[in-house]
């Protein structure tokens, strides 16, 4: 009977084991991805950081929603054209991809993070994603470019869906990004309830 019973613990530890390393997932053709985000603003001169949260909504090729709800509420969409920001439904800053390419290299980064797109990602990093505690991580520091990179460097960390990244940007600025409670669901089902968020929010 204890064989028995070692044996049964033995293969649900196996199991549990087997689900902790299973690889993170890829969103499919056609899926998007909404869930909630914190997001710690560390800035070189400041004592204490800036803390927002809000909610987000992935619509791959099409556009990020980042929306802020603390300490004030924002609303950001970035896409192929740029980064555009609004408060209180009036637009405070636009910044287009033709005027600043860079933009176009971190607007790839959220959206293939956070898809579960790592190849693109390990062919810049140079470098795959490895195994760590409980999860995968993959850090990357661009080499000199003739492209000014809004960033120094670039650490990820992920389980099922990317759990945090690690924004640098050089003179001790960075944005630490942890994102939670998220949920794959058909584009029509994501772009839906991003509707509906924008206008709750106004």
């Amino acid at each position: 009977m204890r064989l028995k019973l070692s044996f049964l613990f033995f293969s649900i530890s196996l199991i549990l084991l087997q689900a902790a390393l299973a690889d993170p997932v890829r969103l499919a053709t056609g899926e998007g991805l909404m869930g909630r985000f914190t997001q710690t603003r560390y800035l070189a001169g400041f004592d204490k950081p800036i803390v927002s949260e809000g909610k987000f909504f992935l619509l791959p090729k099409i556009g990020l929603t980042w929306q802020t709800e603390k300490p004030i509420r924002t609303y950001m969409i970035v896409d192929n054209d740029g980064i555009r920001q609004s408060i209180a439904g009036k637009e405070v800053s636009n910044l287009s991809i033709s005027r600043f390419p860079a933009l176009a290299v971190l607007r790839d980064v959220l959206e293939n993070s956070m898809s579960g797109n790592w190849e693109p990602l390990e062919k810049m990093a140079g470098s795959d994603i490895v195994k760590d505690t409980g999860g995968w991580r993959l850090d990357f520091i661009p080499t000199i470019s003739e492209v000014k990179l809004p960033f120094t460097a670039l650490s990820f960390e992920m389980t099922n869906y990317l759990d945090k990244i690690e924004i640098s940007k050089g003179e001790n600025d960075k944005d630490v990004i942890i994102f939670f409670d998220q949920q794959q669901a058909p584009i029509d089902i994501i772009q839906e309830a991003a509707e509906k968020s924008k206008q709750a929010a106004h």
